[in-house]
């Protein structure tokens, strides 16, 4: 396939787009110029229309799922969407893996022989202090990303982006505790817990030396 040099490293950047309007497809064509890979939250398609994102982008490729059951009618307004837009011209391959959940998605990103990313999507639960079947839905997802990394243990890297719907502050928050149980467990690093780490959110680089893995709340 056709490539670019990545000279200093692979740039991702996060966005909610609640919703899928000309303005948003719009601003997201704006990122992407910018960015290797863009992870895009709420985009609010079925499965069958997420490549409709990037019809009017050049040289992207789109990969996603979606919240909404096509053969369910819809009660409501659109809601929810994972998805993955990257230049075709990256010089590394992608590859979709399965995570069995319509709240995230992963791709393989294959940099060089020695340097592969596992590289999660999340649009997670909102945020609850008492609703246990919510908490039950967001421990669910971490578990499913567990077990995706368990069934890749030759990635040594592993970033987790997107829209987590906490805040390491809300101590009432169910969501909290559960999300830093599964930072510790998984060995993960919360790269909120730095100054640098935020400004490195502002355009993520993520440069191929690295180690240990990240969760990042983009």
């Amino acid at each position: 396939m056709d490539s670019t040099t990545l000279s200093n490293g692979l740039t991702i950047a996060s966005w909610n787009s609640r919703g899928h309007s000309d303005n948003r497809i719009e601003y997201m064509s704006k990122i992407i110029n910018d960015v290797d890979i863009l992870l895009v939250q709420e985009h609010w398609h079925f499965e069958s229309n997420i490549c409709t994102l990037v019809n009017k982008m050049n040289d992207v490729h789109v990969y996603g799922i979606s919240r909404m059951d096509s053969g369910v009618l819809l009660s409501g307004r659109p809601h929810g969407g994972c998805a993955f837009l990257y230049s075709r011209n990256l010089k590394c391959n992608i590859t979709p893996v399965e995570v069995g959940s319509n709240r995230c998605c992963a791709i393989i990103i294959d940099l060089s022989e020695h340097a592969r990313i596992l590289l999660f999507n999340v649009y997670m639960p909102c945020d609850t202090e008492y609703d246990q079947n919510n908490h039950e839905n967001y421990v669910d997802v971490l578990s499913k990303i567990s077990q995706v990394r368990m069934n890749y243990p030759d990635i040594l890297h592993t970033i987790i982006g997107g829209d987590f719907n906490t805040d390491f502050t809300r101590r009432l928050s169910l969501h909290t505790t559960s999300l830093e149980d599964f930072i510790h467990r998984e060995g993960l690093v919360n790269v909120l817990s730095s100054l640098a780490a935020r400004l490195f959110l502002a355009m993520l680089t993520v440069l191929l030396e690295l180690n240990p893995p990240f969760i990042i709340s983009l």
